[in-house]
């Protein structure tokens, strides 16, 4: 079973002055044993950044690389709103769809460090409403190889809807469907998975699924920009994407979370120090999945994975009504790298994988 990946890349003129004046105002992360990105790799940077946007049609991008919990660069473009001439930056909220399965994984992990929760356990008694689980553990939850379908490819889902829909009535669309196949003898993606995950989180956590996000993750960890993605309760200053945001509700703990840049490059660098939880369990996030077979898979707990320029790499893509999103983690060299657009479908994995290159060959030349 092959797990895909994703493809991409104005020119600008950047003077020292400007460069300098602008990482001043970037924000630091941890320690500062790594040093920023000189003035050449940030003018490259900028220019492929400026070509992606050119190519597919982005009103704004936000963008920032951090090492080693220091953020190397961070930069906006274009418009985070066109109609209002609201210039993007580092700190504009954009949806940022399915990374929001690398919290809600973590969010479990946090319940199994506890010991309230083991990766064994069967989702039938954690979310018995869902009778088609006794056979489906946790692992195969987060790992997509449970076989549950995936309810947003049904002919009746509506990803723009506005008006709220229950955890629950997402579940029980494809409640009476068949599993795709026998847990752990293969590998697909469905959004449902991480549904059954927020609500196996709420049941044993005995709060709001929200809540215990918030409590467990994002106030310990000063995530004060990543909250649900309401699309008429959105800050005026975020982005506003091409195409109408439907309700978070639609993807209760698999693509409801809205964030900013700096945000997403504290959450990669907190994940991979250990700070957002025990390393042994952090790690199992970027660990490729296992059928039953012995056959690994390109997808750890949230995660994709694969191999760059010689180092492995975590990543997830986010894509919902309007927005695009890309976030990257590179283990070995702490590296996170954030991309945020306000443009429906766009791939930006090429583009996080030239700027891969950009750092890397700024550290090993």
């Amino acid at each position: 079973m092959k797990v895909t990946a994703q493809t991409p890349l104005w020119t600008s003129t950047i003077v020292s002055l400007c460069v300098t004046a602008l990482l001043m105002l970037v924000p630091r992360l941890a320690d500062a044993r790594v040093t920023p990105l000189g003035p050449v790799q940030i003018v490259h940077l900028d220019e492929i950044v400026r070509t992606v946007m050119g190519e597919s049609h982005i009103n704004g991008l936000a963008m920032g690389v951090a090492e080693g919990g220091m953020t190397l660069y961070a930069h906006g473009y274009g418009f985070a709103d066109r109609a209002r001439r609201v210039r993007t930056t580092p700190a504009t909220g954009f949806a940022i769809g399915s990374i929001t399965k690398s919290f809600t994984a973590a969010a479990v992990l946090t319940l199994v460090a506890r010991g309230d929760l083991a990766l064994n356990d069967r989702l039938g008694t954690l979310v018995p409403m869902y009778r088609r689980g006794h056979d489906v553990t946790l692992r195969d939850v987060l790992q997509q190889t449970s076989g549950i379908p995936d309810y947003t490819h049904l002919p009746s889902f509506d990803r723009s809807r506005r008006r709220p829909v229950s955890a629950h009535g997402l579940v029980g669309r494809i409640a009476s469907l068949p599993l795709r196949f026998q847990p752990a003898t293969d590998w697909a993606y469905s959004n449902t998975n991480y549904v059954l995950a927020a609500l196996a989180v709420q049941r044993t956590s005995g709060q709001p699924y929200q809540a215990y996000l918030q409590r467990a993750l994002l106030t310990p960890l000063h995530l004060h920009r990543t909250h649900l993605a309401w699309p008429f309760l959105r800050n005026p200053d975020d982005a506003q994407g091409n195409l109408p945001l439907g309700s978070p509700t639609l993807a209760f703990g698999s693509a409801d979370l809205s964030s900013d840049v700096p945000d997403l490059l504290r959450w990669g660098s907190a994940l991979m120090a250990g700070r957002a939880l025990p390393r042994r369990y952090a790690r199992t996030l970027w660990q490729p999945a296992q059928l039953a077979t012995g056959q690994r898979i390109g997808y750890g707990e949230g995660l994709f994975l694969e191999r760059d320029f010689g180092r492995r790499v975590a990543w997830a893509s986010g894509y919902v009504n309007g927005f695009s999103a890309f976030f990257m983690l590179v283990p070995q060299r702490r590296v996170v790298i954030a991309l945020l657009a306000n443009q429906n479908a766009v791939d930006l994995g090429p583009l996080a994988r030239s700027i891969l290159a950009i750092v890397l060959d700024a550290r090993d030349p």
